[in-house]
């Protein structure tokens, strides 16, 4: 009997819940990096420039690392069957709906910190709408099955050009500090 089968998370299915972690946090990244850019250049030198650009990915890298153990975990632990084998597009579409609502809250923390409460419930009722419709698209629409899959396997190209400047990255790092 061969407990991989049971599994409810294959080698495939790991490519693609990595993609979806990465994309989102490193695209955020850049585009902050790219907002302080000219700021930097002014100041510093490209050497404390490119430090600082290695610092923000390599952060970027532990982060999408930090959050795709989870998922894993759950999807060795839990069997093929449980979440009528939708693990992956389930997984899935929840990580771009709190991608996307971090996103949101981040971009607007200024407004959001003066939120009052009925305002907080209002919001909290929106973020958990998000994850109703989600699940109603995972369990009744099946075409969304294969466009999640399509999708993320189109964009997973990005994901390992990502990887590849995290790891240039870290060779800056380790030059920078050793």
């Amino acid at each position: 009997m061969d407990i991989s089968r049971k599994q409810a998370l294959t080698s495939n299915d790991a490519v693609l819940i990595l993609t979806v972690v990465i994309l989102p946090i490193h695209i955020w990244s850049i585009l902050h990096v790219l907002e302080e850019m000219p700021a930097w250049l002014i100041r510093l030198n490209l050497w404390d420039v490119a430090g600082l650009i290695s610092y923000t990915q390599v952060f970027a890298l532990v982060e999408s690392l930090l959050l795709f153990i989870p998922p894993v975990l759950l999807g060795l632990l839990i069997r093929r069957g449980w979440l009528g084998g939708y693990f992956t597009e389930l997984t899935i579409s929840i990580v771009i709906v709190v991608s996307l609502w971090a996103i949101a809250v981040q971009e607007n923390f200024g407004t959001a910190r003066n939120f009052n409460l009925a305002q907080e419930l209002l919001w909290g009722g929106l973020f958990l709408l998000s994850f109703a419709v989600v699940i109603f698209f995972v369990y009744r629409l099946p075409r969304y099955h294969a466009a999640v899959r399509s999708l993320v396997g189109r964009i997973t190209p990005l994901a390992i050009f990502y990887l590849g400047i995290d790891l240039v990255c870290l060779v800056v790092l380790l030059i920078r500090n050793v």
